[in-house]
């Protein structure tokens, strides 16, 4: 089911997310094995959720936040490290070519 969201309303958090995203992916890359399979599969397990299509319309309209499945796979697609993690490649629905990826520092 897809639904229209606010994306002006939702700008700032989605650019809070990607920078947030950014400093934990940072930060995993200082451990002597990193390990980004876990790492995202734990932020998408966080942004899951299981509202009825009434709220999930409702929020779509009025939170500021995006809708948590954009929230745990479209801010994702952004890092080089989650395609490595689990080897999608261009041939996967998951693929966002380099030049489409947006990077906020």
């Amino acid at each position: 089911m897809t639904l229209p969201c606010n994306g002006a309303l939702t700008l700032s958090e989605n650019i809070a997310d990607l920078g947030a995203v950014a400093c934990v992916t940072e930060i995993e890359s200082r451990q002597a094995k990193p390990d980004y399979a876990t790492l995202y599969r734990s932020m998408a397990e966080i942004w899951a959720s299981s509202y009825g299509r009434e709220m999930r319309a409702y929020l779509a309209q009025v939170d500021v936040h995006a809708p948590d499945k954009l929230r745990g796979s479209l801010v994702l697609q952004n890092f080089s490290q989650f395609y490595d993690a689990f080897g999608i490649t261009e041939q996967d629905a998951m693929w966002l070519a380099p030049q489409d990826r947006v990077t906020i520092w």
